[in-house]
């Protein structure tokens, strides 16, 4: 009898996300499933080039303990799902032409995380992680030493995360 073993995990296609992920700011999403159409994508500003550093952008849930007399091992399960503390840093211009005129303070839109690029079509389908914002706090990182000018903008992130969201066609 041939021996049976569970089912791999499909082999990833690795990659280096510079030059391939992209990273749009979406004012409007109609789509409570946050299914952006093109048309809501391409209204978008494409600030890929503009990103120095990405933190957060992630959720965690809290765990709630399910404790009983009868036994002495402690259960839990999922409770609270909450975002952690996201922000970008930007690159900043001289003439101050850059993120500043994008997010002021309280902004609202989508930020839209095209890892794998967006390049869908009829025969390939990539995703994105949609995240609901509005710009908490911009300012300027300033440095008097060799480091360029930097516009650190913090989010609130909203309402839940789109995760793996289908990143439509391009026409």
């Amino acid at each position: 009898m041939a021996a049976t073993f569970p089912t791999p995990l499909a082999a990833s296609t690795r990659f280096v996300q510079a030059g391939v992920s992209k990273l749009y700011f979406v004012p409007t999403i109609a789509s409570s499933t946050l299914a952006a159409t093109r048309a809501e994508l391409n209204a978008g500003t494409d600030v890929t080039n503009e990103v120095a550093t990405i933190t957060g952008f992630s959720t965690t849930a809290s765990m709630v303990e399910t404790s009983d007399l009868g036994h002495q091992f402690i259960p839990t399960v999922p409770g609270h799902v909450k975002p952690q503390n996201s922000s970008i840093e930007f690159w900043g211009s001289k003439t101050g032409t850059d993120a500043r005129q994008t997010f002021p303070q309280l902004t609202a839109g989508f930020l839209c995380f095209l890892d794998g690029g967006d390049t869908s079509s009829a025969t390939t389908t990539l995703t994105m992680d949609v995240y609901p914002v509005r710009v908490a706090s911009m300012s300027i990182i300033r440095d008097a030493g060799d480091k360029a000018l930097q516009v650190h903008v913090e989010y609130a992130i909203t309402a839940n995360p789109g995760a793996s969201v289908a990143v439509p066609g391009n026409p």
